[in-house]
């Protein structure tokens, strides 16, 4: 059976490839380099900001902060040693990505600058 279906020009298109419906194989995920990595329980808030947030990181005293815009530039990073520490950053009004991470552990939450 061929099943190169492009272009698609709609649904048509794919019950005519496939006639008895469409089972991918599926295929399973695995994480590449990560062999010992865990998530990192840590908070920021708010969500939408001018630019000021608060992070906390229970249970953990050094640790990095790394943000990135959605081109994947690195807006900000830097080190901290208290389990809780208030953040401002003074950049463009936009979608923003925060890594938290120490050690093997890590973490990335989303957040909105205005």
């Amino acid at each position: 059976m061929e099943t190169d279906i492009w272009p698609i020009f709609g649904i048509e298109t794919i019950e005519s490839k496939f006639p008895n419906g469409f089972n991918p194989e599926v295929m399973p995920c695995t994480t590449t380099g990560m062999d010992k990595a865990e998530a990192l329980n840590f908070y920021i808030f708010p969500t939408i900001s001018s630019g000021e947030f608060t992070i906390s990181v229970p249970n953990l005293d050094n640790y990095q902060v790394e943000i990135f815009n959605l081109l994947g530039q690195q807006v900000h990073y830097q080190n901290y040693n208290s389990p809780q520490v208030i953040l401002a950053i003074n950049v463009k009004a936009g979608v923003y990505f925060v890594n938290v991470s120490a050690a093997n552990q890590s973490m990335v939450q989303k957040k909105v600058i205005r």
